[in-house]
């Protein structure tokens, strides 16, 4: 089963690159074809369970000492101006007492060297189960050739924190016009 739901999640997630978290970058914390920025938001290998393969990102809310945010984004190039796309990944969130405050999906747009927000959704750990995966996405219609899918992770405000949010599988696909 895990097998089939990797093949149907790679066929899914063919505009984006390492779409699973499989591959390592340079750094074996940061994944290939991913920009990040913030503190605790890794590739793990070694966590359990992933959504499939082997790696997915974990963010380590215990250890986050400010209130900064952090996250991963992607460059998808080579699309046309106009087409309804829809950004999704796979999250576990721990259980906790104290939970991140929330987890974003964002798809932006260059205009102008200025990045443009397309379409932003964002999500709360309170209004998921904890301790199994849900997939979160965003769909938005983007007016250039290319698009950046962003996730962001914004902790708690107050310490102690506690926990962590994994993610998975990856997303990028085109959709139809109307469908979210």
């Amino acid at each position: 089963m895990k097998l089939l739901m990797a093949i149907i999640f790679a066929l899914r997630a063919g505009l984006l690159q390492n779409p699973s978290f499989e591959e390592p970058a340079d750094s074996p914390e940061v994944p290939a074809h991913w920009n990040r920025w913030g503190h605790w938001l890794n590739r793990e290998p070694g966590w359990d369970p992933t959504h499939t393969g082997k790696c997915m990102i974990g963010y380590h809310h215990w250890q986050i000492e400010s209130t900064d945010n952090s996250g991963l984004w992607q460059e998808v190039t080579n699309l046309k101006a106009g087409q309804r796309l829809k950004f999704a990944i796979f999250v576990w969130f721990d259980q906790t007492d104290r939970p991140v405050q929330e987890v974003e999906l964002r798809l932006e747009a260059t205009r102008q060297s200025r990045q443009v927000t397309i379409e932003s959704a964002k999500f709360t750990p309170k209004n998921f189960p904890s301790e199994q995966w849900h997939q979160l996405s965003v769909t938005g219609t983007t007016p250039e050739d290319h698009v950046r899918v962003i996730l962001i992770v914004t902790p708690t405000p107050n310490t102690p924190r506690g926990g962590a949010v994994k993610f998975d599988d990856a997303t990028l696909e085109i959709v139809a016009p109307g469908e979210r």
